[in-house]
């Protein structure tokens, strides 16, 4: 061979095998659509005195270094919110530079990176709803990128030139391995920092995030089953079983009544039946009712309704008291008296006050002058005192009894005296015993633990597990309440337990769940609860609210056999529950 030749084929046979990776080039969002097969381009405002943004991120997939895949998932990886990054850091300003898709034997990963990073990258995620993304934004994107996302909440980031450069004006396509991603940034142009991004997905999925050096990587657990399939309280278990007393309950703004398995109208009205209590020998309901006009958004307590009893296959129906408003009714032990919450505001906001009326007729009377303090959640003891929850203009809560004599004594000022408690949420009372269970809302993070106290304030035990104590009621002096473990948009991580009159605490079932836990009963012989399911922002754990279409569904748990089943199912929300 030619020495030349042979020269020039050994040249491009090292040439062939030193090809030096091109640099990476920015890659506008018209790019982006180009190399990805489902684009979303919709455009969105830009902050006044900002610069238009160009976009610099890629579309490619890119392995990221992780620890060895295991056989079963990190307990960090969850659809519980956490924060990441350091705890006390502060504002820090970045440039949003590349988002990117990668794969790992556990996890897809979104990778998020910045560049000209001041400061500690830092802030919360969560598993979310689309129906959570911020509606009042007006920079990025106005709406969710997916049914289902993973939020990264920067509150920190700084909006100043190098955020004016990261704004994604349209949805990011990236595609991963097996998965396309979109990613949408929202943010609202009167802060001077704080934006969110938003990674979408068909369905929620367990996730961690963790910061390395300026990126932030999210972890994607993989071929897992939404919703999860270990959720005993939604799931029939044992013998067939059905509560042995009738219970009622709120549709759509008629009273039903639950019996032997059917569900029947108590009283088809034009008006809308908004709460209803059941008298404690079981002969007679209390009923709130609203005009048919009324707005859903402002019951129970910003419209005008009226209180009524009638029998409970509603005859004898009578008009009680019309003092401007009526929910929450409760009957006195004795069944001679009813009380109930009625706001005495003439304009927003609401002052709520709690009411008395004999069931026999007569005026109704205020348990105290209208002053600093709304009143709510009305519930008696056994000897005719009258307990509500209480809370003031600047949002402090407490807890109020009632005496005989008319004067009122707060019974939370020695659980509220310390640093551990802000105020309280939900409770409920053992009249028999002067038992009162009460959501304490933590000070110094979100969530709520389980104070039992005395009628005269005393505590007798707190339970501190978790994220979320919910007091459900009280079956032959024993107290059934729920635990969720952490916070969750999507998913409640929950334990069911019953806490005995001498203070033993057993374990009575333990689940997930992606349905909501409405308003629930407590009878001698089980366990009534509403469960629905809709895609509405809202954390589970505390008492859920639903919207009117939500799908919901009647549940019965026996608490001695353990046994549970669905009683009834609704194609809108259940709002109510009573019975004896």
């Amino acid at each position: 061979m030619n020495h030349r030749w042979f020269w020039i084929v050994c040249l491009l046979v090292l040439m062939s095998g030193c090809v030096e990776a091109p640099v990476p080039v920015p890659i506008t969002q018209a790019t982006v659509s180009a190399l990805t097969p489902t684009p979303t381009a919709v455009p969105s405002p830009t902050a006044p005195g900002l610069p238009t943004p160009t976009p610099t991120l890629g579309a490619r997939a890119t392995p990221v270094p992780t620890p060895a895949a295991t056989t079963q998932l990190p307990d960090d990886v969850s659809y519980c919110a956490r924060p990441f990054g350091a705890a006390a850091a502060a504002r820090f300003s970045a440039r949003l530079a590349d988002v990117r898709a990668a794969q790992t034997d556990l996890f897809d990963q979104v990778i998020v990176e910045f560049a000209d990073l001041d400061g500690v990258l830092h802030g919360n995620a969560a598993c979310l709803w689309a129906a959570a993304w911020p509606p009042d934004a007006d920079l990025g994107r106005a709406e969710a990128p997916g049914r289902a996302l993973i939020t990264l909440q920067l509150d920190d980031w700084a909006h100043d030139d190098l955020f004016a450069a990261s704004l994604l004006t349209e949805t990011l396509t990236i595609s991963g391995p097996q998965q396309i991603y979109h990613v949408a940034l929202a943010a609202r142009s009167l802060d001077s920092r704080g934006a969110w991004l938003g990674i979408g997905l068909p369905e929620p999925r367990p996730f961690r995030v963790r910061v390395q050096a300026s990126s932030l990587i999210v972890e994607l657990a993989r071929d897992l089953a939404f919703p999860p399939d270990n959720d005993p309280l939604g799931q029939p278990g044992g013998p067939r079983v059905a509560p042995d007393t009738p219970l009622f309950f709120i549709q759509r703004g008629d009273v039903y009544r639950l019996e032997d398995g059917r569900a029947t109208p108590v009283a088809e009205t034009p008006e809308l039946e908004t709460d209803v209590a059941v008298s404690p020998d079981g002969t007679l309901l209390a009923v709130c009712r609203a005009p048919a006009d009324a707005e859903p958004f402002a019951l129970p307590y910003g419209v005008r309704a009226t209180l009524w009893t009638m029998r409970p296959d509603g005859t004898q129906a009578q008009l009680l008291a019309d003092v401007g408003g009526c929910a929450e009714p409760a009957f006195a032990a004795s069944g001679r008296t009813i009380a109930f919450t009625a706001n005495a505001a003439v304009a927003p906001p609401a002052v709520l006050q709690v009411w008395t009326v004999p069931v026999i007729g007569g005026e109704a009377t205020p348990v105290a002058e209208v002053d600093e303090w709304s009143r709510s959640q009305p519930q008696w003891l056994a000897d005719g005192r009258l307990l509500y929850r209480a809370e003031s203009d600047a949002g402090q809560s407490i807890l109020l009894l009632r005496e005989s004599d008319g004067s009122e004594r707060e019974v939370t000022a020695r659980m509220l005296s310390g640093s551990a408690y802000r105020g309280v949420g939900r409770v409920v009372v053992e009249p028999r015993a002067g038992l009162i269970a009460v959501e304490a809302l933590r000070a110094e993070q979100d969530g709520a633990d389980l104070v039992l106290l005395r009628a005269d304030g005393t505590p007798l035990a707190t339970e501190q597990r978790g994220y979320w104590q919910r007091p459900l009621g009280f079956a032959d002096g024993d107290l059934i309440y729920l635990m969720t473990d952490c916070p969750s948009g999507v998913v409640a991580h929950y334990t069911l337990y019953r806490r005995t009159a001498r203070g033993s605490i057993a374990q009575i079932l333990s689940g997930a769940s992606a349905a909501s836990l409405g308003a629930a009963q407590v009878t001698a012989a089980g366990l009534m609860y509403v469960r629905f399911a809709d895609e509405a922002p809202g954390v589970r754990g505390p008492l859920a609210t639903p919207v009117p279409e939500a799908m919901s569904s009647l549940w019965w748990l026996d608490l001695e056999q353990g046994a549970r089943a669905e009683v009834y199912r609704a194609d809108g929300a259940i709002e109510a529950l009573a019975g004896r």
